[in-house]
């Protein structure tokens, strides 16, 4: 470590100790509250955020505790009071506007404009299941077999998402390696091992740009006797 590395490790050590010494007021330690929130979806046992959802398991969550909450959502007449709200839309699609009050005991020794209020505005759209872009054909490899190239194909009917031919030549149809979805991430459970052959467990998504998909997953190695982990990497086709 170079000597102003070492000034500025030092430097940062005094201030995060003088923050936490006392209740005394110090204003370099303050931050201003707001009502700035989250909006993500539920898969598998992670929220992951996002501005474009199927329409159940949202959730909306403000990212600072606060000592009051007003949410009002969409058009329903209704407001709530808690700092996350969980929500289900049960097949209605479009543009929902969320906003969020939050308030808390105003802070004018440090900032004397403070006037304990904030109200943040976010929109998100909700879309059907078929409009999840990762449907579709996908070339590619598992980590441990990168030379072997494959197809997988990620399909849907109504409300159920299955893949087919994960791992290779493992031939499923829609009753048996089901997906639970988001709008880019999807989740496979858990299967029993070999039937009809040893299906995986784990979470896939699509990347940014909207072709490479990515899949993490557990599987049951017969020869083995033991759960093995690999990952699937594709290209839409």
């Amino acid at each position: 470590m170079n000597f102003n590395k070492s000034i500025l490790f030092f430097l940062l050590t005094i201030f995060i100790i003088s923050c936490g010494k006392d209740d005394s007021v110090n204003c370099e330690c303050e931050k201003l509250p707001n009502a700035d929130f989250t909006i993500s979806q539920f898969v598998g046992d992670t929220y992951f955020e996002s501005d474009t959802l199927l329409d159940f398991f949202i959730k909306v969550e403000a990212k600072q505790n606060l000592q009051k909450y007003q949410w009002k959502i969409g058009l329903d007449p209704n407001t709530w009071d808690s700092k996350s709200v969980k929500l289900d839309f049960g097949g209605n699609y479009g543009d929902v506007q969320v906003t969020l009050i939050g308030e808390w005991t105003p802070n004018r020794d440090c900032f004397p404009n403070d006037s304990g209020i904030d109200t943040v505005t976010k929109t998100f759209n909700i879309v059907p299941n078929s409009e999840a872009p990762f449907y579709g054909e996908y070339e590619g490899y598992v980590e441990s077999i990168p030379n072997d190239t494959f197809l997988i194909k990620i399909k849907e009917t109504g409300p159920v998402a299955w893949i087919e031919n994960l791992p290779n030549g493992c031939n499923t149809d829609e009753y048996e390696l089901l997906l639970n979805t988001t709008f880019r991430h999807f989740y496979m459970p858990e299967y029993d091992p070999g039937i009809p052959c040893s299906l995986p467990e784990g979470l896939g998504h699509l990347e940014d740009d909207y072709k490479t998909l990515i899949i993490d997953y557990e599987i049951w190695d017969m020869d083995m006797n033991e759960r093995v982990s690999d990952r699937f990497i594709g290209i839409k086709k």
